[in-house]
């Protein structure tokens, strides 16, 4: 990808309890030399799907260049995982104990200045690698993603 990491910082929110966000219009983007909004939005498509190719492929170094170091990430029914450490510690932890696949499918994007929001849904199916019940997940991501000065791209 040309301009982006992908970040996927998973916020899982119900709908109902989101607040709506305010997002600088597109030409604002365009004054601070940020690529067009168009090709901003295919790279986040390209990032989510970056980051189900390589969960399901068991790749946790791929998934780990994919977060900031002070990523939150809200896995449903869990505490929040603060930084890096906590989120590779459950990442690592998932592919060590399950044969697993993820797919997400991107409801919308909205870009505004370094602020990438992503809404999507996603299933994921766990399978114990030591035997047992599948596992069987569906539901919703919110991804707040930002551009960082330094790299120009996006992280989480």
């Amino acid at each position: 990808m040309k301009h982006f990491t992908p970040i996927l910082l998973l916020v899982t929110l119900f709908l109902a309890a989101w607040q709506p966000v305010v997002l600088l219009p597109a030409s604002a983007d365009a004054a601070q030399g940020a690529p067009a909004l168009e090709e901003q939005i295919t790279e986040i498509h390209e990032a989510s799907a970056a980051w189900d190719e390589a969960f399901n492929a068991g790749d946790l170094a791929q998934l780990l260049a994919l977060y900031a170091d002070d990523a939150v990430d809200m896995p449903p029914g869990m505490p929040a995982l603060e930084g890096i450490d906590a989120i590779a510690g459950d990442l690592q932890y998932v592919l060590e104990t399950f044969d697993a696949h993820h797919e997400t499918s991107i409801v919308d994007v909205k870009i505004g200045g370094d602020l990438a929001l992503e809404r999507a849904s996603y299933t994921m199916e766990l399978i114990p690698k030591a035997g047992g019940d599948t596992i069987n997940e569906v539901g919703n991501i919110w991804s707040c993603d930002r551009r960082l000065a330094t790299s120009g791209r996006f992280y989480g």
